[in-house]
């Protein structure tokens, strides 16, 4: 391992795997006064992620590749760099120091009151941040974890019977394994819709955060939120101050603007969605996700997806439009009428588009831009459906 130079840190690329070399080759980067990413080497955005993240070298269990020696130092304190999801657009890079991990581990390990007859579990991919910061807060805890290729019921039964007691997963996994013997388990990533189960916590956070720095709509212990014209806003010590080319991720009070809209009711946060996910439909801003949660309410097995964006439309600028993957499409009629109850008139879908498959980033986020018709979308946007494949489109129902 060559020596680091005083002035700053390099920047180690470290592959996705799941197994105990992962957190050890971690470990040991730090120790060395390291920053480390982890890729997974068999994405089809790897080669986009490396020229956001620009690491010195790749390492891997027995040897090391060279890949940018001469890219910028990091700084002295700098520990992890992570790429955003890019779910609408390209992505950044992160960087997070070491003050930030142990802040985030810290206010995590005093909310979920984790101590060291714990050990943590995870399915996640450590090249986002929601495996990754489960591998960090293991490490600054001092407690085991266990990382798994895939989201399957006998791998988590067997990680229980070695110790298992936290674990964090998404919430479409829960009909896949059973999570119940667990005394906590955090979900993030995707939404959580329906009924949990009691010990199942819904996180909210971004790579930005070092992971979900609200839990079950409360902030955690360091954490401020606010909403300013409905996005929401958030301040702490987990926080990252800047991207891997210096650019500023907070403002100069250290307010964290999110892009998300939410509202905070009886001091729990709502999250609502993307605000570039809005639905502007005759002036009324309609945010997807309370929508999607109403449909899958009501049609539920029904459908095996369901995602709500925006297409244009002459009279109201834009529609309300659902995306679904069923056998058997309900007619808008038919939704409307079960929707009538549940949602305000100008939120309720009024048109219905099938498709074969919704397309997700790998951290499972609907990308709306590229679904039939979306309205929405930069130059970016349409450039990448014009090389991506479309979900294929059976039907279009008007309302």
């Amino acid at each position: 391992m060559a020596p680091t130079p005083r002035n700053g840190r390099r920047l180690v690329a470290l592959p996705a795997q799941a197994g105990p070399w992962l957190v050890e080759a971690i470990q040991r980067a730090w120790e060395h006064d390291e920053a480390i990413c982890v890729v997974d080497t068999a994405s089809p955005r790897l080669r986009e992620r490396l020229d956001v993240l620009r690491p010195h070298v790749l390492r891997l269990p027995k040897c090391e590749v060279l890949l940018e020696p001469g890219a910028p130092l990091l700084g002295e304190q700098a520990w992890m760099v992570q790429v955003t999801s890019g779910t609408t657009g390209t992505p950044r890079a992160i960087v997070l120091d070491e003050i930030h991990v142990r802040a985030s581990a810290a206010a995590v390990g005093e909310r979920l009151a984790i101590t060291p007859r714990d050990g943590w579990v995870t399915a996640l991919s450590p090249a986002f941040i929601g495996g990754l910061a489960t591998i960090a807060r293991s490490i600054v805890a001092g407690i085991p974890i266990q990382l798994l290729p895939r989201h399957r019921e006998d791998l988590f039964r067997r990680a229980l019977e070695q110790g298992a007691t936290l674990a964090t997963t998404v919430a479409s996994a829960l009909a896949r394994i059973d999570v119940t013997p667990l005394r906590a388990v955090v979900l993030g990533a995707q939404p959580a819709r329906g009924s949990l189960p009691s010990n199942a916590i819904s996180s909210y956070g971004m790579t930005e955060t070092g992971s979900g720095v609200v839990y079950d709509g409360l902030p955690l212990p360091g954490v401020a939120v606010a909403v300013r014209e409905g996005v929401i806003r958030l301040r702490g010590p987990m926080i990252a101050e800047r991207t891997r080319d210096g650019s500023p991720v907070t403002d100069v009070d250290g307010w964290l603007t999110t892009g998300d809209v939410g509202e905070l009711v009886d001091g729990r946060l709502r999250v609502l969605g993307r605000i570039d996910d809005l639905i502007n439909t005759g002036g009324v801003h309609v945010p997807p996700a309370p929508v999607e949660a109403a449909v899958l309410e009501v049609l539920g097995s029904r459908v095996r997806d369901a995602v709500v964006y925006a297409t244009a439309d002459e009279r109201f600028g834009e529609a309300v439009t659902l995306a679904v993957v069923a056998d058997e499409v309900p007619s808008i009629d038919e939704l409307r009428a079960l929707l009538a109850e549940r949602l305000d008139a100008a939120w309720i879908p009024r048109r219905i588009v099938a498709v074969a498959a919704i397309p997700r980033t790998e951290t499972g986020k609907p990308l709306r831009r590229l679904l039939p018709g979306a309205h929405r979308g930069s130059r970016e946007a349409a450039r990448t459906s014009r090389s991506s494949p479309a979900p294929h489109r059976r039907d279009l129902l008007r309302g």
